[in-house]
This record gives C-alpha cells, sequence and structure tokens, in this order.
C-alpha cells in the first residue's frame, strides 16, 4: 500500500486555459487541474496515489456546433457536415485517452473514457485496447453530460469490455442539478443503474459523489449489490452532510465500499482529507476510506 491517502476521484486538464474553462473561468480551489500541481501535492505526502480522470464531451459540443448551422440547412450538405463532426468528436475522445495515458507516471493512474454517442463499434475497439495497459486503472462514464441513460445501447459494450478485463468503471452518480448539463431528467439517480448491474454481474461499478442527494436510494441500491462501491468526492469538498450523517451512511452503505476522493481540482483534496479526518470514523474505519478500498479496487 502507498503512503498518503489515495484519491480516487481527481480531474486533470492538458494546460491551466482548459482547466478553468471547467472551472466556469476561475479556480475554485485555488488550482487550475494541471498535472505539476498534482505532482506538488502528492511531493508533501498527505496524498499518494491518485486516479486522474478525463471525461468526455461529445455531446456538449455536438448540439453546440449543429445549433449554429443554418436553419435550411438539409440535404447532402447536412449529411456532409454531420460526418465530418462525428469524425471530429471521436478523434478528440481519442485524443483525450492518449493524452490522460501519455501523463500517467508511477502513482498517477489514467482513467479513461468512454463516450456513447460516439462511433459504438470503434469506441468499444478502443476501449478493448486501453484497458488492457497497465496504467490504465478505470474507465469514466457519464451519463448525465451526454443525456442518456446509464443502460443506453452505446455503453453496453464498454461495460462488457471494462467487466472481461477486469477493470472498473466510474460513473457519475446522483444529481445534475447547478450544474452546466442540468436536466429535467435526473440520469444517474442510482435506480437508473439497476438494469446495468443486472445485465453485467462481475461489473465493478463506482457511483461517484455517493450519489448525492439520493443517499437512502444508494443505500437501497447497495443492499442488493454488494459489489457496488461509491466515492465521497464532492461530497466532502463542498461540506454537502453534517458529520454524524456522513458516518452514518458511509457505515449503512458498508466503509469497506467506500473510497476517498476529492474532485480536484473543484476542491482541495487536502482540505477534503480535513473533513474525512474530523467526521468521528475509527481509525481502522479511517484507513479503509482513505487508501485502503481504493488500492484493492483500483490496484
Amino acid at each position: 500500500m502507498t503512503d498518503g491517502a489515495t484519491d480516487a476521484h481527481l480531474h486533470l486538464f492538458p494546460d491551466e486555459a482548459a482547466g478553468l474553462r471547467a472551472q466556469g473561468g476561475e479556480r475554485l480551489s485555488g488550482h487550475a487541474g494541471v498535472v505539476g500541481e498534482v505532482r506538488a501535492l502528492r511531493e508533501r505526502g498527505r496524498i499518494g496515489r491518485v486516479l486522474a480522470i478525463t471525461t468526455a464531451f461529445a455531446e456538449l459540443a455536438r448540439r453546440a456546433e449543429m445549433g449554429r448551422w443554418p436553419a435550411e440547412l438539409a440535404g447532402d450538405e447536412r449529411r456532409r457536415r454531420a460526418g465530418e463532426l462525428e469524425d471530429r468528436l471521436l478523434g478528440q475522445v481519442r485524443a483525450q485517452n492518449a493524452w490522460i495515458r501519455e501523463v500517467s507516471e508511477p502513482g498517477i493512474g489514467a482513467v479513461v473514457t468512454a463516450d456513447p454517442t460516439v462511433d459504438n463499434a470503434a469506441m468499444a475497439a478502443d476501449l478493448a485496447d486501453l484497458v488492457g495497459r497497465p496504467e490504465v486503472r478505470a474507465v469514466k462514464i457519464h451519463p448525465a453530460l451526454s443525456h442518456v441513460m446509464p443502460d443506453h445501447p452505446g455503453y453496453l459494450e464498454v461495460y462488457r469490455v471494462a467487466r472481461d478485463a477486469g477493470v472498473p468503471v466510474i460513473s457519475h452518480g446522483g444529481s445534475s442539478a447547478g450544474s452546466f448539463y442540468e436536466s429535467a431528467t435526473e440520469y444517474c439517480a442510482p435506480s437508473h443503474f439497476v438494469p446495468v448491474l443486472d445485465r453485467f454481474p462481475g461489473l465493478t461499478l463506482v457511483l461517484a459523489h455517493l450519489c448525492q442527494p439520493f443517499y437512502d436510494d444508494l443505500l437501497t441500491l447497495g443492499e442488493r449489490r454488494p459489489g457496488l462501491c461509491t466515492d465521497l468526492s464532492f461530497v466532502l469538498g463542498a461540506g454537502l452532510l453534517p458529520a454524524d450523517r456522513l458516518v452514518a451512511t458511509v457505515r449503512a452503505f458498508g466503509v469497506e465500499r467506500v473510497l476517498f476522493g476529492s474532485d480536484f481540482p473543484y476542491f482541495d483534496p487536502e482540505e477534503s482529507l480535513d473533513r474525512l479526518a474530523g467526521a468521528g470514523f475509527t481509525a481502522g474505519e479511517l484507513d479503509m476510506i482513505r487508501a485502503g478500498n481504493a488500492e484493492r479496487v483500483f490496484w
């Protein structure tokens, strides 16, 4: 086991401009979200290994570009533009995954992304290659960002490939309220993952953010799915739960299935660790949440 906590939910961006755009133009926790900042955090010793996540934005990019097309655009020209757009979006996902692998290093595991709205066959073939690489520790999906349900046909091969390779899938969990991808549909409510878990027994699935604010629904799902995991990213950083309820919820779900995560750069990992340490867990529980569980699941 590594020294320091294992941050199982941390976002990285290729440069400061990209990281600031993702944060709405400001350093929400004093960080831009680049690899040099993570190295500095790790050098201080409180953070050991991290899982560096990249996330696909294909559907939002598609909507933005198509929204700029003339209303009268139709026929061959529309099909031509649509074909070029789809090729570009697939290329962007591939470029993101290549980049996150390039910046991985000992202590920084790569979490590649899968998008259900791009060419499904190409995406599945890419993932089949990626999950066999030692630096790739998990696959990230974000149904809410893609505006689809977790059992969307575009995800089915993603789950199969990940399960067969023994690689966990990390999904956004819980609400999208207040985000730039907010929708009337709560795509990532815990109940929407039931068909996935039914169809892919043996899949290691991590529903992030303690599925806030659907904590009780997560507990209900967890009772029936002993292999399901969750993480504390966003919940710790934003202080969404008082300490006593946080401890009670984690214990009810199963401490051995809960992972520390910060949601860096939106929140500072060390501040999240402070909140975790002061919540009231036992020393043994803290050891599991801080690093032990993530080490077992991802390493």
